[in-house]
C-alpha cells in the first residue's frame, strides 16, 4: 500500500510539472511579440537603478563633479586634488568597522613634476594613499563621482600599472625581490603619456645600495618616458632625488613624535622620517639593542635624520603659532563686529533721540505759535478801551507760554544729554567760562539752548537765575554762557524792561530760498520766512525751493498745509519759477 501511494505522489509530481511548463510555454509565447519592448525596459531599470545607486554613494561621500583633463591640458595646468578620500575607508566609517574619521589629503601636481617620492614611518598611510591615488581618477572615468572637492583636476588615464604588496611565489619559484622585478618589467613595457604607475616600497627586497640604485634609474626612466609615477620608499636616497628640473617631488605623511603615532596627514615639498628605532622603542624592543643601533645609523643617514626633525619641530611650532595668531584674528574679528553693532545701535538711538527732540521742538514752536497769534487776534478785535486790559492779559498768557516752553525745552536737553554721557568732569580753563563756571550775580549771560539773553539775578551752587526781559528761568551752570559787560544798544533794547515782553524784529520778505536745504531744515526757514510776512502784512510769499527729486517741495507744500496762516497755495506759473516755486497767499 505504501509503494502505491508513493507512485501516485510521484506521478502527481510529474503531472504538475508538466503543467507548470505547458503554463510557461503558453505565457512565453503570448510575450514573444514583445520581447525587443521588454529587454528595453529591462536596460532602461537597469540604468536607473545604477544611475541611483551612484547618487547615493555621492551624497553619502559628498563627492564632487572632477574636472577630466585630457592629456595637452594635463600638460598645461597639471592635476591637483582637493580634499580626497579613499572611498572603503568612507564606507568602513559608515559602516562602524573603521576609524571614526577619515583624514583627507590634498595634492597638486604641476605640469613639470612627473613623479612623486612618498616617504614616512610604517603603518603611516603611504600605502593607502597609493591606492587611493589610482581609484579616484578611476572612479570618475567610470562615471562615478569619486570623495574628492571641488576644484579637483584629474587625469584620463589610459593604463594603470601598480606594484603594491609581495607577490612572492613558492610555485613559481619568486622571491620577493624576483616578484618587484618582474612587476617592474612589465611597468616599463607600457609605461608612457597617459599611464599611471603605483609602486609601493620601491628599492627593497636586496642590497640597499644596489636596491637604492636601482629604484632611482627605474623612476628617472619612467620621468623621461611621460608616466605619471608615485612611489614610497624608506631609503633615503630616494628622498635626495628632488632636485630643480628632475620632475621628482618628494612628499609625505606625518608622524606624532611624541604620541609616537602617525596622524596621517600629507605633506608635499619635504620627505618624512621612518621613525623605526623610535617605533621599536614604543613596542618595547630591549633598550641596550636601540641604543647600540642608533650607534650603527650612517652619519649622512643621521644628519638627514637630524635635519627632518628639526624642520618638524620648527613646522610644529609655526603651526601653533599660526593657530594662536587665527584664534586672535576671529577673537579681533568677533570684537569688531560687536562694536560695529554697538555702534549701530547707539547711532539708531541717537538717531530716533534727534527726531523725537526735532518733533518736540516743532511741536513747541507750533503751540507757541498758536499762542502769539491768539494774542494777536484779542489785541486786533478789542476796541480802544478794552485793549489795555487785553494787552496785559495777551502779554501774561505769552510769557506763561514762553515759560511752559523753555521748561520743557530745557527737560528735553537735559534728557537728552544724560542719555549721552555719564557724569562729566569738572571743566577747566575756557571751557569751564564758556560753560558758566565762575558766573556772578548782575553778569549777562546767553541761555545756550535757546540764544536769549539776560542778567544773572541769582547764584546758588551750581543753580544760575538768569532773568530775560520779565522772564526769570532756573538753570544750570552748563546751560548759560557768560557775555561781556558791554551790552549794544539793541541788545539794550530788545532786553527791555518795565515788564514788557520785546519780540525779536523779524525780517519781512516776499521772497525766501530754500535751496540747498535739507528736508529736516526746511521747517524752521520756511516757518521764519512765514512768520516775516505776517509781521509786515504781505499778501503773499514766493518759496523757491527748486525741483530736484521734489523731497524739500514736497515737505514746504505739507508745513503750508498745516499753517493755518496760509489761505491757499499754489504751483509757480510761468515767469515765476515753474515747478521749482510754490507761491502761498497769506491770510
Amino acid at each position: 500500500l505504501a509503494l502505491q501511494l508513493m507512485n501516485e505522489i510521484l506521478e502527481l509530481e510529474r503531472e504538475e510539472d508538466r503543467e507548470i511548463l505547458r503554463i510557461l510555454r503558453e505565457v512565453t509565447g503570448r510575450l514573444r511579440p514583445l520581447g525587443a519592448e521588454l529587454a528595453s525596459s529591462l536596460a532602461a531599470l537597469v540604468e536607473f537603478d545604477t544611475l541611483w545607486a551612484r547618487a547615493l554613494t555621492a551624497t553619502r561621500w559628498r563627492a564632487h563633479l572632477p574636472e577630466l583633463l585630457t592629456a595637452d591640458e594635463e600638460e598645461a595646468r597639471g592635476i591637483a586634488i582637493v580634499e580626497g578620500r579613499h572611498p572603503l575607508l568612507l564606507e568602513h566609517v559608515e559602516a562602524g568597522a573603521g576609524p571614526d574619521v577619515v583624514i583627507p589629503f590634498s595634492l597638486e601636481l604641476f605640469p613639470d613634476e612627473r613623479a612623486l617620492v612618498i616617504s614616512g614611518p610604517n603603518t603611516g598611510g603611504k600605502t593607502v594613499f597609493l591606492k587611493a591615488m589610482g581609484l579616484l581618477p578611476l572612479l570618475a572615468q567610470s562615471g562615478i563621482l569619486p570623495p574628492v572637492g571641488a576644484g579637483t583636476r584629474l587625469p584620463v588615464i589610459r593604463d594603470v600599472f601598480a606594484d603594491i604588496g609581495d607577490e612572492q611565489s613558492i610555485a613559481e619559484s619568486l622571491s620577493t625581490f624576483s616578484a618587484h622585478l618582474a612587476n617592474a618589467r612589465q611597468i616599463l613595457e607600457g609605461a608612457g603619456p597617459g599611464t599611471l604607475v603605483l609602486m609601493d616600497e620601491m628599492g627593497t627586497g636586496t642590497d640597499p645600495a644596489e636596491g637604492a640604485a636601482l629604484a632611482r634609474a627605474l623612476l628617472e626612466t619612467l620621468v623621461a618616458r611621460g608616466a605619471r609615477s608615485l612611489v614610497t620608499s624608506h631609503l633615503g636616497a630616494m628622498k635626495r632625488l628632488d632636485a630643480p628640473g628632475s620632475g621628482i617631488v618628494n612628499a609625505s605623511l606625518l608622524f606624532d613624535p611624541d604620541r609616537i603615532e602617525p596622524t596621517y596627514r600629507f605633506r608635499k615639498g619635504r620627505p618624512g622620517r621612518s621613525y623605526g628605532l623610535a617605533i621599536a622603542r614604543r613596542l618595547g624592543f630591549p633598550g641596550d639593542v636601540l641604543d647600540r643601533a642608533e650607534t650603527y645609523v650612517d652619519s649622512g643617514e643621521l644628519e638627514v635624520e637630524t635635519l627632518l626633525a628639526s624642520l618638524e619641530a620648527k613646522e610644529r611650532t609655526l603651526a601653533e603659532e599660526l593657530a594662536r595668531t587665527e584664534e586672535a584674528r576671529e577673537e579681533s574679528e568677533r570684537l569688531r563686529e560687536e562694536l560695529r553693532r554697538r555702534t549701530k545701535a547707539l547711532a539708531d538711538r541717537e538717531r530716533s533721540a534727534e527726531e523725537r527732540a526735532r518733533e518736540d521742538a516743532r511741536r513747541y514752536l507750533m503751540e507757541a505759535r498758536e499762542e502769539v497769534e491768539a494774542a494777536i487776534r484779542e489785541l486786533r478785535d478789542a476796541d480802544d478801551s478794552a485793549r489795555a486790559e487785553r494787552e496785559r492779559d495777551a502779554r501774561s498768557r505769552v510769557e506763561a507760554a514762553a515759560r511752559q516752553q523753555e521748561e520743557a525745552a530745557l527737560q528735553t536737553r537735559s534728557r537728552r544729554r544724560k542719555g549721552r554721557r555719564g557724569p562729566a568732569a569738572a571743566p577747566s580753563g575756557d571751557t569751564a567760562r564758556r560753560h558758566g563756571a565762575g558766573i556772578r550775580v548782575g553778569d549777562r549771560a546767553r541761555i545756550l539752548g535757546s540764544g536769549a539773553k539776560g542778567v544773572v539775578r541769582d547764584v546758588e551752587g551750581r543753580r544760575v537765575s538768569v532773568e530775560v526781559g520779565s522772564l526769570r528761568f532756573e538753570l544750570d551752570q552748563g546751560e548759560v554762557e557768560p557775555l561781556p559787560p558791554v551790552e549794544t544798544p539793541a541788545e539794550r533794547a530788545s532786553r527791555g524792561g518795565g515788564g514788557q515782553v520785546r519780540v525779536p524784529e523779524v525780517a519781512a520778505s516776499s521772497e525766501v530760498i530754500l535751496l540747498g536745504l535739507r528736508v529736516e531744515e526746511v521747517e524752521l526757514a520756511l516757518g521764519r520766512a512765514l512768520d516775516g510776512a505776517v509781521v509786515g502784512h504781505l499778501p503773499q510769499l514766493r518759496i523757491v525751493h527748486g525741483k530736484g527729486t521734489g523731497a524739500v517741495r514736497s515737505r514746504v507744500h505739507e508745513l503750508l498745509r498745516q499753517d493755518r496762516r496760509v489761505r491757499e497755495f499754489r504751483g509757480g506759473v510761468h515767469g515765476e519759477g515753474g515747478a521749482g516755486v510754490t507761491v502761498a497767499v497769506l491770510q
